[in-house]
């Protein structure tokens, strides 16, 4: 069989095709070098993102723990000031119910005063319509 006619194949010496050879090689080692090299740093990068996404995670848990914490300290914080709210409306009920014992136990004060002179006031009345009616004969 004959090869085509625009394909010519040259047979060249062995130590010709032996030093091309080592060429490719050379160049095929460089090339399998920068690969591994190429793969090397695209390792060491993706182990880097990975640890800023975990360090991004590890703070973004953190915020979160911080936001829940502040959330249930202001619950808290709301709970006590109603606590102290219904306190302070319990207090004032006392004071106003203090204040009308006292404004009630003063009038009945000034009742039972009343009604201890109301003997005397009507004898001085008596004595001086007595009077009157005595200067007036």
């Amino acid at each position: 069989m004959e090869a085509p006619r625009h394909l010519v194949t040259v047979k060249l010496p062995v130590s010709v095709r032996n030093e091309q050879l080592q060429k490719a090689n050379v160049e095929l080692a460089k090339l399998y070098r920068q690969e591994a090299d190429h793969a090397a740093t695209l390792a060491e990068e993706i182990k880097a993102l990975k640890l800023s996404k975990a360090e991004m995670d590890k703070a973004n848990d953190s915020k979160a723990d911080q936001f829940q914490t502040m959330k249930n300290d202001l619950q808290a914080l709301e709970a006590e000031n109603e606590i102290q709210k219904k306190e302070i409306e319990q207090q004032k009920k006392e004071i106003r119910s203090h204040r009308q014992y006292k404004v009630n136990k003063s009038v009945a004060n000034r009742r039972k005063r009343a009604t201890k002179l109301l003997p005397c006031v009507q004898d001085i009345m008596e004595y001086l319509q007595a009077e009157a009616e005595e200067t007036e004969d």
